[in-house]
This record gives C-alpha cells, structure tokens and sequence, in this order.
C-alpha cells in the first residue's frame, strides 16, 4: 500500500505520460494515467484523487476544464 498521493494524470502524448507515471510511481504515490480530457472528466466521476496533475493543451476538452471539474465532483482534490 503506497503512502504517497493518489494522483490522476492527464497526458494526450503517451511517452510523456509514461515517463511521468514512472517517475511519479518512483517518489511512492498512485498513479491513474489517462490520455485525453474525456478520459480524465470520466475518471473524476466515478473516483476520487488527491491531485490532478494535466497537461493543459489537449483538443476537444483542456486541462483546465478537467481541473475545473475535478474540482466541482471533488472540492477535497
């Protein structure tokens, strides 16, 4: 069991979000990747997340949408 923040990340290039998923997972915390704002805004919906951690220029939904949301579904986040 990790001790470390449970963590969504919200990456659309896929070797970015597995370098920083590894890295992430190496300081102890639990990682969910997702690679697109729609992923990201249904993953908020069924769980909550210590921190939301997105890449902000993604097309059809943005990062800030997907904060915004994160924010709306889990004010704790």
């Amino acid at each position: 069991m990790s001790n470390g923040a449970k963590i969504l990340l919200v990456e659309d290039d896929r070797e970015n979000c597995l370098i920083l998923k590894e890295v992430l997972t190496n300081w102890g915390h639990l990682v969910t990747d997702v690679y697109s704002g729609e992923e990201a805004l249904q993953a908020v919906s069924r769980e909550p997340f210590d921190a939301v951690l997105s890449d902000i220029r993604m097309a059809k939904v943005d990062g800030l949408q997907v904060l915004r949301e994160a924010k709306r579904a889990q004010p704790e986040t």
